[in-house]
């Protein structure tokens, strides 16, 4: 779908409207010192700006990452207005140098091209690019985090303050799932043609490939950007936008438990803005079920596989602590009256499988492509997985709908538990499974 570059400001004022009072309100009552991580989200129609659904949409929450939007927005304009180009080289001062990570590791006295500095903030998320960028454009970063600021209230962001251009903490950066739905909206249809270095999920720096934070982007079936962000103050923040049979919306999510509960809770939200879409399509009261339509439960490990129709259960299983989701392990996948009680195989009434006859699960899926989508992704992130087997195994949930599950069989117990280990390490949320001794290659539907 091409952006539609012609979307005025004028439409802005859907998100904005009573948010404006609603956010003074809410500033006047937080503390300048005070931290807080509230969960909030919002998913809106990028065409009209119509707000599809939102949770807390104005609670105030620090932006972390979510910040280089801003700066991107500015460096955009910039480039734009021809005050830069793409292939310019930017100098890196000592102040850039010295940010901590995540960052490139940029040197002061070195330079780095615009388009380079693009990559590196949307890929890495890198806070030395962003200050460079920063500084290149506002003289200083402080003087940059004025016109961050001043942008922001240009373009309606009532609740929104920047002090830096890279979201590290800062007690006096704070912002709104509307206003950062705002500022997404702006940037595809005030920069179409650079919109698309927010779909870009890897780039080469000094001879090493750097790979995108973002999983949900690669996995989610019609996304195609935008950032993620976290700093512990507050939680894990993505902004991501989808574009589905031509309609596209942007979903906010603020104030994470974990990576993959962000994602989840993410993909949940995209997935019932289109069901909203699809019913105003179809004439449909808003408040009408409509059969099938439920959320596509990324990467999530189920504990009860015998009960797969419950999306909310499966994200809880995604965030399950581990010594639970061992306990699940055993009890979910090795069969009725086959328990293991540890790591150390005390208790456990099961003769060991032969080898090949395990694996891991990281997904289940209303639909084939995402569910092949996420085991591709594990293999990828984690080596021990590359002579796996993938297998896309469907089956039927009691409420008689079509679940596949996303998985990787073959291998031995040890590895299989060792693998699941490494993948929850990176965020990904993973089961193991008996397989028996089947080797299945990769399948299509």
């Amino acid at each position: 779908m091409k952006l539609d570059s012609t979307i005025g400001k004028a439409l802005r004022a859907t998100l904005i409207g009573a948010a404006a009072l609603a956010a003074v309100l809410a500033s006047s009552a937080l503390g300048g010192n005070r931290a807080w991580a509230g969960y909030a989200d919002i998913v809106i129609d990028a065409s009209s700006g119509e707000v599809l659904h939102a949770r807390n949409p104005d609670a105030q929450n620090y932006p972390a990452s979510l910040t280089k939007m801003m700066t991107l927005y500015l460096l955009f304009d910039a480039l734009e207005k021809g005050k830069i180009k793409l292939d310019d080289g930017l100098s890196v001062s000592a102040h850039a140098e010295a940010q901590p990570a995540t960052k490139l590791g940029l040197t002061a006295g070195s330079s780095i091209k615009v388009e380079k500095a693009i990559l590196a903030i949307i890929i890495q998320s890198a806070n030395d690019a962003a200050v460079v960028v920063a500084e290149a454009i506002g003289g200083s970063e402080s003087h940059f985090a004025d016109l961050m600021t001043a942008k922001a209230r240009a373009l309606g962001m009532t609740g929104t303050n920047f002090e830096n251009a890279s979201g590290l903490p800062n007690t006096r950066q704070h912002t709104t799932a509307r206003d950062l739905a705002v500022l997404a909206r702006a940037l595809m249809t005030d920069f179409p043609q650079y919109y698309h270095y927010f779909g870009e999920t890897r780039f080469v720096w000094g001879g090493r490939m750097i790979k995108t934070h973002n999983r949900l982007m690669v996995a989610y079936e019609g996304a195609d950007g935008l950032k993620t962000g976290y700093i512990r103050a507050s939680g894990f923040n993505l902004v991501t936008s989808a574009i589905r049979n031509g309609q596209r919306v942007i979903g906010v999510v603020l104030g994470g438990k974990s990576p993959s509960a962000r994602d989840q809770q993410m993909a949940k939200l995209l997935d019932g803005g289109f069901a909203e879409m699809a019913m105003a399509d179809n004439g449909r009261n808003r408040n009408t079920v409509v059969p099938g339509v439920k959320p596509a439960d990324l990467g999530v490990a189920i504990a009860a596989l015998d009960d797969q129709s419950d999306a909310d259960a499966m994200v809880a299983a995604a965030n399950t602590p581990d010594q639970v989701l061992a306990a699940a392990d055993a009890a979910s996948t090795t069969g009725e009256g086959d328990v293991d009680s540890g790591d150390d195989g005390e208790g456990s009434n099961a003769a060991v499988p032969p080898e090949g006859g395990w694996g891991v699960q990281v997904g289940a899926f209303l639909q084939y492509g995402p569910a092949k989508q996420a085991a591709t992704n594990a293999q990828r992130e984690y080596r021990g997985l590359v002579d796996a087997h993938l297998l896309v195994d469907e089956s039927k949930t009691q409420a008689g709908s079509t679940m596949y599950r996303s998985r990787l069989i073959g291998l031995s117990r040890a590895d299989a538990e060792t693998a699941c280990k490494g993948l929850r390490k990176l965020g990904t949320a993973c089961l193991v499974i008996k397989t028996g001794n089947a080797t299945v290659a990769e399948n299509t539907p």
